[in-house]
């Protein structure tokens, strides 16, 4: 934490390895999973009660998944949900067995 120029080191709990930035009201923690391909433990933004925010890739697929569903919902068919929305045949049928 920066405090009157200098910065100070900031104690984490260790179950929930996340540093709080409240200038910013955000805060950085260590994720476990996989990104783009590659397990590990990765630097992820998080919001106060913890919840992991979602990255641009991840938001992109929430919203095609919602898309499709509401597609689904009119009902149009699957095929014509795989042209609009460029997700697979597999994918649709999976979204569709939801509801």
């Amino acid at each position: 934490k920066l405090n009157g120029g200098q910065y100070q080191e900031q104690s984490l709990n260790q179950e929930n390895a996340i540093a709080w930035l409240a200038d910013l009201e955000i805060g950085l923690g260590i994720w476990e999973g996989v990104f783009e391909g590659v397990p590990g433990s990765w630097l992820r933004w998080c919001d106060r009660a913890g919840n992991w925010l979602l990255t641009d890739t991840e938001q992109v697929q929430t919203q095609l998944l919602q898309a499709a569903q509401n597609l689904l919902a009119t009902g149009m068919d699957i095929e014509q949900v795989t042209q609009l929305l460029g997700l697979s045949e597999g994918q649709v049928k999976a979204i569709e067995s939801l509801h």
